[in-house]
């Protein structure tokens, strides 16, 4: 069980207000209406997830290490300088996951795994090179004919990188079982579903035993439906997997809607069995 306050085992909200009311509150996530938020010890609010893009405040930053709930992300040190810090605290730099300085697949599972993953080059264990776009969908849930594409995350070849090497499609390509959150679904800024992806232990390539792959959006509104049934998944090379095809979302009150998405997926290290 992860630490409690952090964000993988975050307060309830009436949890946090009790605390705060007896006056022992000692900082950490809040979960409340679906979302969460990062409440200090003095109560200053972070309502971030420690992405690059809305790095965590160094003092935060330090009072999440002093409790040792600190699991990967950005910080802002001294107001002018964005660095990566790993689960352990370890300063990565301000580089990571730029051409020049790729991100490691440990790396790159703890950012998918944390959510915060936002595009950038990551290096295989072999030394293949990849570019791994964000993963965040936004929809765009205006007027119109219903219907519209999602291309916001995924996997493509970029400048001067291997996609397919006989390095990795030699190693046995096969996966112990895992899920993930894949993606969050954003409607302008507010979050209104998570893409999740799960698959069996088995193959990567291959036609044999191969691994098993199904999908789920939860909806942070009980409100609002997904129907994801249109979705599917190939394996397209060793521990990457395509996804395709289109999902529907109907919103309180609101006209059912026609979605598609072309991407893939990129199995973190943890998961893979090179034997």
């Amino acid at each position: 069980m992860a630490a409690k306050g952090s964000r993988k085992n975050p307060y309830t909200w009436s949890e946090y207000t009790t605390k705060v009311s007896a006056n022992i509150w000692p900082g950490g996530w809040v979960q409340s209406g679906g979302e969460l938020t990062y409440r200090s010890h003095s109560l200053e609010i972070y309502t971030g997830m420690c992405a690059k893009s809305y790095p965590v405040p160094e003092t935060i930053f330090n009072e999440m290490t002093g409790r040792q709930i600190w699991s990967g992300g950005w910080v802002l040190i001294n107001q002018n300088e964005t660095k990566y810090y790993d689960c352990n605290g370890t300063d990565r730099g301000g580089t990571l996951g730029e051409a020049g300085d790729p991100c490691p697949l440990r790396l790159y599972g703890e950012m998918v795994a944390n959510e915060i993953w936002e595009g950038g080059w990551i290096q295989e264990s072999n030394g293949t090179l990849r570019y791994v776009p964000g993963f965040n969908i936004i929809m765009n849930l205006g007027e119109g004919s219903g219907f519209g594409s999602v291309y916001g995350f995924g996997s493509v070849c970029g400048s001067g990188s291997v996609c397919v090497t006989e390095g990795l499609e030699g190693l046995g390509c096969s996966i112990s079982a895992g899920s993930y959150l894949l993606g969050t679904i954003v409607n302008g800024t507010i979050r209104i579903g998570r893409l999740h992806v799960a698959w069996t232990e088995g193959m990567t390539i291959g036609l044999n035993e191969l691994s098993a792959v199904t999908f789920s959006i939860t909806p942070v509104k009980t409100t609002d439906v997904f129907n994801v049934t249109g979705l599917y998944a190939v394996w397209v090379r060793a521990y990457e997997l395509s996804i395709g095809g289109s999902f529907t979302y109907t919103g309180n009150d609101a006209p059912t809607k026609l979605f598609h998405i072309n991407t893939s997926f990129i199995i973190p290290e943890q998961y893979r069995n090179y034997d």
